[in-house]
């Protein structure tokens, strides 16, 4: 397994039978032997066979011979983040009139860690991200004009903040989302 968090984890296998030959292998999410296999024609040296993991867990690696032997081997994935970050905002001075107000923003990615935020007024996900690194961060932005502003945050393993979290700027104050 990767080192590092990932959308994926790729798993590489390495099977060798020099006697009858590898004539199938598997990969599977359950310890139950596969009804499906992947057909190889009676491989006699070392093959390698990759599986890339969407989720964490169990994931079991399974080959057959031509003698029909089964073998399985198992990993357990715990480096695939595809979770994606969450957002909290505040703006301040909720009730009073005021030139400006200033929008705090709290993101949190406790897997891979944030990567990059962005603020905008259209809820299009943006294609520029202002940098950020740690699993914990909080920003500020001054807010002068009325109008509707669209947060989203990204991680390294690069989910998005599914809804962009919102704040309503009005007269007198705010309404948030």
């Amino acid at each position: 397994e990767q080192s590092e968090y990932g959308a994926t984890s790729t798993i590489t296998a390495v099977a060798k039978d020099t006697e009858s030959g590898i004539t199938g292998y598997a990969f599977t999410e359950s310890s139950s032997e596969p009804t499906s296999w992947t057909s190889v024609d009676n491989v006699i040296t070392e093959s390698t066979y990759t599986y890339k993991a969407s989720k964490n867990g169990t994931i079991y690696f399974w080959v057959k011979d031509g003698a029909g032997h089964i073998v399985n081997k198992t990993i357990t994935v715990t480096k695939v983040d595809a979770t994606a970050p969450t957002v909290t905002l505040s703006l301040s001075d909720e009730t009073t009139w005021t030139k400006s107000k200033t929008l705090t923003m709290n993101f949190s990615d406790n897997e891979s860690g944030l990567a990059g935020y962005a603020v905008t007024t259209t809820e299009t996900t943006p294609t520029t991200w202002t940098s950020i690194s740690g699993t914990n961060i909080s920003k500020t932005q001054t807010i002068t004009a009325n109008g509707t502003y669209y947060v989203w945050v990204k991680d390294q393993a690069g989910n998005v903040s599914e809804v962009a979290s919102k704040a309503t700027t009005g007269i007198p104050g705010l309404e948030t989302d």
